[in-house]
């Protein structure tokens, strides 16, 4: 066997072996103590705590972060274990690029550049990125993967309501804009602020720090309100539709599964 091809198979072996272990039971379980650990050390360090515990809450973050960054690296390394027959490069740029893959790298970003000298008047936004930790606990969630599948079995669906709603609304805030930017300057100064009360008038939420004073904004108000009502209901009974289909195909597949043993 050539050197070269028995360097690849040794490598193959070892990125199957690693993908294994970060898929076993007891590797997620611990991965999933991680995250609490660092989302729980996150929190409690927004409290006004004592300095000695705020420091014991940033060693917590920066252990858990640290075992966020030992995953990501072998995660990366065994892409092509997951990815099987395509180029080991193309399979980790698929990691990389991938939701999750975007989530284990965002989760670490905050601890690994956060005190570089030339980043240090952006820390309150970096710090920001360790939110994303929470977003790793979808990996470990069966929850995630029938949401995942719902989703994507009625995107057609979906992609077309969202879309119905995005021309309704930038119409109804053109429109509210020129009629009542003249009644009211300072508070439809712009379109901008059209799009605000729009979609605060489409979804139902009306904080009422923006509304229309003229009859005709009225009147383009009630009848937005009232298309927003039904068009909202579309995604909502699209999904709840689609998840009760799934749920009942999994009740058949266990039960054909019983039957045929």
């Amino acid at each position: 066997m050539p050197f070269k091809e028995k360097i690849e198979n040794q490598f193959r072996k070892k990125e199957q072996n690693i993908s294994q272990i970060l898929s076993a039971k007891w590797c997620r379980y611990f991965i999933g103590l991680i995250i609490f650990l660092g989302t729980s050390s996150i929190i409690l360090q927004s409290f006004d705590t004592d300095k000695e515990y705020n420091t014991s809450f940033q060693t917590i973050s920066f252990f858990c972060a640290f075992i966020f960054t030992i995953e990501y690296a072998l995660r990366l390394f065994s892409a092509p274990a997951d990815y099987p027959g395509i180029n080991p490069l193309k399979a980790r740029l698929i990691y990389i690029i991938s939701f999750m893959g975007i989530i284990d790298f965002f989760s670490i970003l905050p601890f690994t550049i956060i005190y570089h000298p030339t980043i240090r008047d952006y820390k309150e936004i970096i710090e920001l990125g360790k939110i994303f930790i929470i977003f790793k606990a979808f990996r470990y969630t069966t929850s995630y993967k029938v949401i995942k599948e719902v989703v994507s079995s009625v995107k057609y669906e979906l992609f077309v309501a969202f879309s119905m709603s995005t021309i309704i609304i930038s119409f109804c805030a053109i429109l509210m804009y020129y009629i009542e930017r003249e009644a009211q300057p300072d508070a439809f100064r712009n379109i901008g602020e059209g799009f605000w009360w729009a979609i605060i008038t489409f979804t139902s939420v009306g904080y009422g720090d923006i509304y229309p004073v003229t009859t005709l904004g009225k009147v383009l108000a009630s009848v937005m309100a009232t298309i927003g009502v039904m068009t909202l209901s579309l995604p909502t009974a699209i999904i709840s539709g689609s998840f009760v289909e799934y749920l009942q195909n999994q009740k058949n597949q266990k039960k054909k599964q019983v039957e045929n043993s």
